[in-house]
């Protein structure tokens, strides 16, 4: 997914760093990457099943149901195909930071740095994209209602990776496993 959203931005904008305004998208986008993968069968099963003592060492195991659930809902939203998700994924890398709230006491200016206006206008034609697809394929209706349902999901999921994020901030290896994953994200 990182590498096709690169070449995306590569293709339309001639900033110089387009990656680094969208790089922490990129996480809270994974649950929904790995359920196309699996409903493609590039992948056999979540990626937690493999390792799923090591996940559990780290998550509870009500944090991977719900999980699992998202994976499953998503793969299962109806009618499916596999372009409409593909531009999902798309307009949300290129969003303005919809990556997982984190609990702060204070924020700063930094946190609200402008979003260049060149990748609004590269969001602006996918969506557009998007919308003439899916209403070519349901029609106006039902793409509506395609659209709320799989953004209903999205926010769902936010819940379930704002909670995964607490859960590993709030570890008690003395904030060592949060300040890798870090350093991992914004690589």
């Amino acid at each position: 997914m990182i590498s096709f959203i690169k070449q995306i931005l590569k293709y339309h904008t001639t900033l110089d760093n387009p990656y680094d305004y969208i790089r922490e998208n990129l996480s809270v986008l994974l649950t929904i990457n790995t359920s196309e993968l699996m409903r493609s069968n590039i992948l056999k099963h979540t990626p937690w099943e493999n390792d799923r003592f090591l996940f559990e060492s780290i998550l509870t195991e009500q944090i991977l149901e719900r999980l699992e659930q998202m994976c499953y809902t998503y793969r299962n939203l109806l009618p499916y195909d596999s372009l409409i998700v593909k531009l999902f994924l798309i307009i949300l890398a290129l969003n303005s930071r919809i990556s997982t709230v984190r609990k702060q006491d204070q924020y700063s200016i930094n946190h609200f740095q402008p979003f260049p206006m060149e990748i609004i206008r590269i969001q602006n034609y996918y969506i557009a994209l998007f919308w003439k697809y899916v209403i070519h394929r349901f029609g106006y209706y039902d793409a509506i209602m395609y659209s709320v349902r799989f953004i209903q999901y999205f926010l769902h999921q936010q819940i379930i990776e704002a909670d995964i994020v607490d859960t590993i901030e709030n570890r008690d290896d003395h904030g060592q496993l949060a300040q890798h994953l870090e350093r991992i994200l914004t690589k």
